[in-house]
């Protein structure tokens, strides 16, 4: 075990969900034992961190560099009425001891630097020094934290993920209270509500909805289980239960962040009955065939119904066609493309996506069009400024 993370649970400053635990594993048929020698230095930030807090728990490994940035929890982004941009950490991350370095940074076993001249010259003082610690020394073996090499939690969702039958599922699904309580294997709401993703993503909606209940049964007061089950009940069809479930999440969602207000809003438009383009066209995906029909569903139903009537996320429209471009399925793409391009015509970002898929199908003038308009939109656009230099029209 060497990191504990806790995603922030209430508006309270102590608040937080059930932790996380992350751990090194050995894995594989041949491991290398022998002496490693890891640098760091102040740049080292977010997952390098993370290397670095479980490579120093290993007894072969010794730090050598600076103290890294001490920036490790991840961030979200949102602007202020002035325009400026702030960015702000929703979890805690410490190590198995339960310490923070968050705004510390993960101190070397051995510290040494590179000055100005060094850098001036091009010279690697800490990369020279590694080296000649690696020849030369006699890097015996230490032992880290010991404390840690008997604290290998795992997670009750990485076992129902790897699970492979309803049967099994149900076995863990039966001893979840004994795991909470009297065990190493832990769960937390958010991994559980994950893996019920995954299992409903590989056409598995049963053991989903299986985790999923036990998701909300273990942890009442969190949103992303009932939400989670409720979007799974909804691609099925069970509209009532879903209905159900989207309205428990709304009860107990904090909305304190963004994804959490997006929740609440998706909750709100399923209760409204409010036709959510994007779902229907998602749930057809796999069936070219299927849809097509769909999608010419979808625009003469837009060009009749009232805007208040259906809702439109056009990011998650932009993922759709991205998702058929990787499927090898250009002319689909090109249509949903066109689609949300009409749908938001204000977007500079769907006439950059529109014009990708455009450059893929050899279409060179529209594409130029739709990277022209985009940048019309956002002047700050490089990567339409970039495509349009590339292929001579800028």
């Amino acid at each position: 075990l060497y990191l504990i993370t806790h995603r922030k649970g209430g508006a309270a400053r102590d608040v937080f969900d059930p932790p996380r635990y992350w751990s090194v594993r050995p894995d594989g048929q041949y491991r290398f034992t022998g002496p490693v020698i890891l640098l760091t230095h102040r740049f080292s930030i977010s997952a390098a961190e993370n290397l670095a807090l479980a490579m120093r728990t290993l007894p072969n490994v010794t730090v050598v560099g600076e103290t890294t940035c001490g920036v490790m929890a991840d961030v979200y982004g949102f602007q202020l009425p002035n325009g400026w941009f702030v960015h702000c950490a929703y979890k805690l991350f410490t190590d198995h001891k339960g310490f923070c370095w968050e705004g510390i940074g993960i101190p070397p076993d051995l510290r040494i630097t590179n000055s100005a001249e060094d850098i001036k010259n091009g010279r690697d003082r800490v990369l020279e020094f590694a080296l000649d610690l690696a020849h030369n020394a006699n890097l015996s073996p230490r032992e880290r934290a010991p404390e840690s090499a008997t604290e290998t939690h795992r997670s009750l969702a990485d076992d129902l993920r790897a699970a492979t039958s309803t049967a099994q599922i149900e076995r863990l699904i039966s001893r979840a209270d004994q795991f909470q309580h009297d065990s190493l294997i832990y769960l937390n709401p958010y991994e559980l509500a994950v893996a019920g993703e995954d299992l409903a993503h590989l056409g598995r909606v049963d053991d989903a909805i299986i985790v999923l209940t036990q998701d909300t049964a273990s942890f009442p007061s969190h949103w992303r289980g009932h939400f989670t089950l409720g979007n799974v009940l909804l691609d099925r069809g069970d509209t009532a239960n879903a209905k159900r479930a989207f309205s428990r999440s709304m009860d107990v969602n904090p909305l304190l962040f963004p994804w959490q207000r997006d929740a609440y809003k998706t909750a709100e438009r399923v209760l409204d009955d409010i036709v959510m383009i994007e779902r229907i066209l998602e749930r057809f995906v796999d069936d070219s065939e299927e849809f097509e029909r769909m999608l010419d569903w979808a625009q003469a139903y837009v060009d009749t119904a009232n805007d208040d009537q259906y809702h439109v996320d056009t990011e998650r429209m932009n993922d759709l066609g991205y998702s058929l471009l990787r499927r090898d399925r250009l002319s689909d793409a090109l249509r949903l493309f066109e689609f949300n391009t009409t749908l938001f015509p204000d977007s500079w970002n769907t006439f950059d996506s529109y014009g990708e898929a455009l450059l893929q199908a050899a279409d060179t003038t529209q594409a130029v069009t739709m990277y022209e308009r985009s940048l019309e939109l956002n002047p700050y656009n490089g990567n339409a400024r970039a495509v349009l230099e590339k292929i001579g029209k800028r």
